[in-house]
């Protein structure tokens, strides 16, 4: 293992993680520790059995909110002589959450990363994945820097600016990647929550009629989204560039869409009628700022974020480090046909339980 990378990678199950351990031993052979908490541990097990990760990959039981991240002496000393990079993915995302889990897990958990790295004898850098959502109530163009402005309404976002705040407070070397909202698998529009604009693609599977839609600013605002193999692969790339330290990187679409033209390419590939409305984005606003809306509908007000910023990315960062590279953004057009049928599948698999007197609603829609 001697000039071998090694990797100690948070957050699973979340999607992402998964497609980040595959992308990363699919481009070399790394060897990764995968940290997971002890009730995922047959998953985490079963996901590698799946794809044969045997010789690159351990599972190693663990919690991110305990200190030592749970783990036992003997396995600490060996991961602090020996990591290389750090990927921290674990987050809280779900709006419904309690504010406890959030600061357990999105602050505690991101505070016993950092002792972690601090500890390591390589002192590997540590690549936190946070969310352009730390821009809450900004509008316009924001830069690949720190959040000169805070303002929030959703705990779980301002959770995340004060993980990325402590990140680029200590000695340690470090990158932050701030993505948009994410979507499935480019190619086969998978992903495990219906929640945001698959919540909306939902919704137009299971009616016929015309759907209102609010959107604030005319439509003309940008739809900030990317899918998720974009996003690990362009993680991957630059965080294997050691000049890449100690920058801030929007993983975002170079050329975004509008929302409006977004909206019209679903409703033609659904097949589905869409009303657009165009409200004040003073009534939008005021709205998402309620904590009881979020609670309500949880799986929607990811979509309402997304349909009541107007949020221009600077991603001079993420450019030049990609530029030499073969990875680009897909458009949104071409990812949309797999999301519907990805749905499609989910709704009829959600009727037919229904008909067999299975779960009324497995998506949490």
């Amino acid at each position: 293992m001697k000039d071998q990378r090694i990797f100690i990678v948070s957050g699973f199950p979340l999607p992402t993680v998964k497609h980040f351990v595959l992308h990363a031993l699919s481009q070399g052979k790394p060897y990764i520790a995968l940290l997971v908490p002890e009730k995922f541990e047959s998953l985490a097990k079963a996901f590698v059995e799946k794809h044969n990760l045997k010789q690159n990959l351990r599972v190693v039981v663990g919690d991110v909110a305990i200190m030592h991240l749970g783990f036992s002496s003997e396995e600490y000393r060996f991961l602090l002589k020996n990591v290389t990079d750090i990927y921290h993915f674990a987050s809280i995302y779900y709006q419904n959450s309690p504010d406890e889990l959030i600061h357990r897990v999105n602050i505690e958990g991101t505070k016993n990363i950092i002792r972690f790295a601090c500890d390591c004898q390589n002192k590997p850098p540590l690549n936190y994945l946070s969310t352009c959502m730390v821009f809450e109530n900004h509008s316009g163009l924001v830069p690949e820097e720190p959040v000169k402005s805070p303002s929030f309404n959703s705990f779980i976002y301002k959770s995340r600016y004060i993980a990325e705040s402590m990140i680029m407070s200590e000695p340690i070397n470090w990158r932050i990647f701030r993505a948009p909202y994410i979507a499935g698998d480019s190619r086969t529009g998978e992903t495990e929550k219906l929640d945001g604009f698959y919540a909306l693609i939902y919704l137009l599977m299971l009616t016929h009629m015309k759907l209102p839609i609010p959107v604030p600013n005319r439509g003309k605002a940008p739809l900030n989204i990317i899918p998720i193999d974009y996003l690990v692969k362009a993680i991957y790339h630059i965080s294997s560039n050691p000049d890449s330290i100690n920058r801030i990187f929007h993983i975002v679409d170079p050329h975004p869409i509008s929302i409006e033209t977004a909206l019209e390419l679903l409703s033609r590939y659904s097949g589905r009628k869409i009303d657009l409305f165009y409200p004040p984005v003073d009534i939008i606003k005021p709205l998402v700022k309620f904590k009881i809306f979020r609670k309500l509908t949880p799986s929607y007000a990811p979509l309402f974020d997304i349909l009541s910023q107007f949020i221009i990315f600077s991603h001079s960062n993420t450019d030049m480090f990609l530029k030499d590279s073969n990875i680009e953004t897909p458009s949104f057009e071409s990812y949309i046909n797999p999301m519907l049928d990805f749905v499609k599948k989910r709704v009829e698999s959600r009727k037919k339980k229904i008909e067999e007197g299975g779960e009324e609603d497995p998506y949490n829609i």
